[in-house]
């Protein structure tokens, strides 16, 4: 019963490097491939972009906020009683 248990949980999260190491091409290509930048083939990034799916590739929305240094996420703080103001006489 464990053992398939183990064999259903999450496989590791797979990097521009894995895809990279796979295509024997640069993290780099990968990189901008994925981004579809406009010095990269569209072989090339049909290329990477099918073995990234193969492969179950999903970018990190974290890594990429932290890299940014922007996350677009405001926040909003509501107390959870009503602030109480000089003409106010409720609580």
């Amino acid at each position: 019963m464990r053992k398939k248990i183990a064999e259903h949980s999450q496989k590791p999260n797979v990097t521009i490097y894995d895809i990279a190491k796979a295509l024997e091409v640069s993290p780099s290509t990968v990189s901008r491939s994925l981004k579809e930048h406009p010095t990269i083939s569209n072989k090339t990034i049909r290329k990477v972009r099918n073995q990234a799916e193969k492969m179950g590739y999903r970018s990190n929305i974290f890594a990429q906020n932290l890299r940014r240094q922007k996350t677009n996420i405001i926040g909003v703080i509501v107390p959870r009683r009503p602030i109480r103001s000089a003409t106010s006489n409720r609580w």
